[in-house]
Parts: structure tokens; sequence; C-alpha cells
């Protein structure tokens, strides 16, 4: 395993936090400006062409003034659509802006900098999600995670294992909420979906009561400087376990890419698999792209 983790630094540095970290930030923003469809056709173009150029040149990428306009087409993208962008998206913003800054520094001071601000901001969202939940009768009673369920995600093989007839179910109650929250008819209006499993609401909630616990664990030993090893165990499980009921492939990348930059750089293997699950994620929403291309 050592060797193997030593080839891969001979082509990639993992060990050049600062760059490895802007250039997969910059590929998860391409595929975000290519992917959806709501972006104007001005900034996706105008967008695609920086951050290509920014993947391909090192000097590019490391300059403030790349980052601020990124980051400004992602504030834009943003206000246009606040109340249908997702939790990533504004992350997207508060990163780009973090990249801005960390590249007016000397390199040394550049790399602290973006670990620190990486740090709280995770320290910020992630613990303010949690007490949202936690606050939440609706995400206790495991809501959130059952509507998840009954559309399918991963567990859509595991209730197919069980009975062949449930993987229709769940992509009925996709099409029927799809069509349900893109008619403006339907405000206040109720939906009833069928349940593919009797006991899956009572699985939502225990996983619901888990999430949460595991959210508050790992706001608690990031913002500790103990626990290296263990929290970002911890924390490749979080990532790995969310998979499997929000296949968000860019959200997935942006969490793993923080994870990435935490991880201290004497924790090789945890540093390569956090890497090659950005990968992995990275590919499944290139390939969600293409005609036909389906999971």
């Amino acid at each position: 395993m050592k060797s193997n983790l030593n080839k891969i630094d001979q082509y990639i540095s993992l060990k050049d936090n600062l760059l490895i970290a802007a250039k997969i930030f910059c590929a998860i923003l391409l595929v975000t400006f290519i992917k959806y469809q709501g972006i104007s056709l001005f900034i996706r173009s105008s967008a695609t062409i920086l951050l290509l150029g920014g993947l391909i040149l090192p000097k590019l990428v490391k300059h403030p003034l790349f980052w601020l306009v990124i980051a400004s087409f992602n504030l834009i993208h943003l206000v246009e659509n606040y109340f249908s962008s997702a939790n990533h998206q504004f992350l997207f913003v508060y990163y780009s802006f973090i990249f801005s800054l960390a590249f007016t520094n000397e390199e040394e001071q550049a790399e602290e900098f973006l670990i620190k601000s990486f740090k709280y901001m995770f320290i910020v969202v992630m613990g303010l999600a949690t007490l949202h939940k936690a606050f939440s009768l609706f995400y206790w009673q495991g809501g959130l995670i059952y509507d998840y369920m009954l559309r399918g995600g991963i567990l859509k093989y595991f209730v197919t294992m069980i009975d062949s007839n449930n993987s229709a179910i769940t992509v009925l109650n996709a099409q029927k909420l799809e069509a349900f929250i893109g008619n403006y008819a339907s405000i206040g209006q109720g939906i009833k979906l069928q349940e593919p499993l009797p006991w899956l609401s009572s699985l939502a909630s225990i996983l619901s009561a888990s999430v949460i616990l595991i959210e508050a664990t790992l706001t608690i030993m990031i913002a500790s400087n103990r626990f290296q090893r263990i929290k970002h165990w911890l924390y490749l499980s979080f990532v790995i376990s969310t998979f499997f009921f929000r296949m968000e492939n860019l959200f997935l990348s942006t969490i793993a890419l923080t994870g990435f930059v935490l991880c201290p750089k004497e924790n090789e293997t945890i540093r390569s698999t956090y890497f090659i699950i950005i990968l992995y994620f990275l590919s499944l929403s290139v390939l969600s792209l293409m005609p036909g291309f389906y999971y």
C-alpha cells in the first residue's frame, strides 16, 4: 500500500495541499456550471473557459483575481436561484472567496489560511446544520431520510433484493414527487407516496438520530486539535454513508474536499482515500451528463 501511495505521489503531489485543493475545486465547479441549466448562458460559457484554464494553468489557478471572478459567478447564480439552490451551492460561494483571499498570501501562509478557513467554515456550517436537525421534529421523526428512501437512492438496490417490485415503486414515487414539486398548483397541498417496505419509517427515525449524533461528534472533533486519525476515518464513513441516501455527487465531492484540506499531510493513507473518493464522485457527475447514463 505504501509503495502504491508513493507512485501516486510521483505523478500528483498530494503534499501540495493548496494547488491540489484549488484544482479539485475547479473541477467540481466546472461540472456544476456545465450541468445546471438554470445558470445563464453567459455565466456558464465564461466560467467554463476560466475553469478549464484554471485546471491547465497553475499560475492562473493561483491568482486571487481568478477566484474573485469565479466567486462572483457563483454568487450571481445563487442570488438568481436562491430558493431552489442546494446547500453546497452556498459552500461554492464561501470557498471561492476563501481561495481568493488565500492566494493573496505567500505559499506557506496561504496554505495555513486555507486550512483554518475551511476548518472554521466546516464548524459553522456543520454546527448550524446539526442544530437545525436537532430542533426539527420533522427530521427527528425521520421525515427527510424517509423521503430519500421512498424515492430510492442507492437503497433501491437493497429494497429490490427483498422484492423486485420495490424498484418500480421507488421510481414511481420519484416521478410523482418531481411532478408535484414542479407544479405551482401543488403549493399548500399534500402528496401520498407508496411505501416499498412497511418498516422503512422506523429505520428512517433511527438513522436520523444517528446522523445528528455523528454530525455533532464530527463538529466537536474538527474543532479540537486531538483525534486526528479517528476523526478523519469517521468523516470518511460519514461521506460514504451519506452517498447511500443522497447521491448528490457534487455535494459529496465538496464535503470530501473539505476533509482532504483538513487532513494532516502525514496521514497519507487517509488523504489518498479522500482523493480517490473525490475522483469517484466527480466521475459519476461527469457520466450523469451523458445521454442514457443511469445508476
